[in-house]
């Protein structure tokens, strides 16, 4: 059977929902456990083996020490994402990774995204599945935020230990190492680029 392991990404101020989020996992995942990469200093008299969730931190995921110096905890948290995802696929033996936001509940099982991961090298979720109702008075100001923040939702996104799936986690890592700070949120906005440049 194939292992798919489910990650994310937070500092430790978002520590309180990543305890939601992983407790959430596990009521319906029973005996699976999520791994989350903490991508600040190791806080002060939080004992990781009892937390409900595997902790990995920057330095496990080979992330630039620099960043943590020029970039916002925000940023740090998105510009760890496919590096994380890499790391679970080279060393956590996975053969599928799927990455789901932090702040994120989980409120039944999930075999539709892990079928889904395991049979496609790159997995990717758009805001929208239908056009909004005609009637809909913001419908205009939603589609306006959508058209800057990408067709696809960054907040889950998953990918197989294959050349695609790997190449798309690298093209991940190497846009945000090639940008400065203020551009490390981005990959979400370019998450359409996939389909065109890798596929």
């Amino acid at each position: 059977m194939l292992f798919r392991s489910w990650v994310t990404a937070a500092a430790c101020n978002y520590l309180p929902q990543v305890r939601v989020r992983a407790r959430s996992f596990t009521r319906y995942h029973p005996g699976r456990r999520i791994t989350v990469l903490l991508t600040d200093r190791k806080p002060v008299g939080v004992d990781f083996a009892a937390e409900p969730f595997d902790v990995l931190f920057p330095d496990d995921v080979g992330l630039p020490p620099a960043w943590a110096m020029t970039h916002s905890r925000k940023q740090l948290a998105a510009g760890a994402k496919p590096h994380l995802m890499l790391h679970a696929l080279d060393h956590l033996a996975a053969d599928a990774v799927i990455f789901v936001d932090p702040d994120t509940i989980v409120l039944g099982t999930m075999p539709d995204a892990e079928d889904v991961a395991r049979q496609h090298a790159i997995t990717l979720r758009p805001h929208f599945l239908a056009p909004g109702s005609r009637s809909d008075d913001l419908r205009p100001f939603v589609e306006d935020r959508v058209l800057e923040a990408g067709v696809y939702n960054g907040g889950l996104i998953g990918a197989t230990r294959c050349d695609e799936g790997r190449s798309f986690l690298a093209w991940g890592a190497q846009r945000h190492a090639d940008r400065s700070e203020e551009h490390t949120s981005e990959l979400q906005s370019r998450l359409h680029l996939v389909c065109r440049l890798l596929l």
